[in-house]
């Protein structure tokens, strides 16, 4: 497996150790819904969480800026597609985990819940 590929695996561990941390329940890890690949799927109390894990080695650029409107419009489309194939009364989050660092060098990681609002359908 490459690096990189190694990297962005242990900072889903990472995530999925913090998400677990505070209450939430994992449903799966690295799914595809409606097109779309799901970092990690969770339950947090009524809400299914739609998890994107942004994992830097370096810390000069913000992993927060690698999410796009794009990517935020996706993550919704998966989570309302998770909610409607299994019937779920629940409403959907979107969270981002971001992870800076390195197991050698040591990381921060960083939880936002419910950061992104779904953006406005165009007419």
């Amino acid at each position: 497996m490459p690096r990189k590929n190694q990297i962005g695996q242990w900072g889903e561990n990472l995530a999925c150790d913090m998400l677990i941390a505070k209450g939430y329940s994992i449903i799966g890890r690295n799914i595809r819904i409606a097109h779309v690949e799901v970092d990690i799927m969770a339950m947090t109390g009524n809400r299914v969480a739609v998890v994107e894990v942004k994992t830097r080695q370096d810390g000069d650029f913000d992993p927060t800026f690698a999410m796009t409107t794009d990517k935020i419009r996706r993550l919704a489309r998966a989570g309302a597609a998770y909610v409607c194939m299994n019937r779920l009364p629940h409403e959907i989050q979107i969270d981002l985990v971001t992870v800076v660092g390195s197991p050698e060098s040591g990381h921060t990681v960083t939880h936002y819940p419910d950061h992104y609002l779904p953006p406005a359908k165009r007419r």
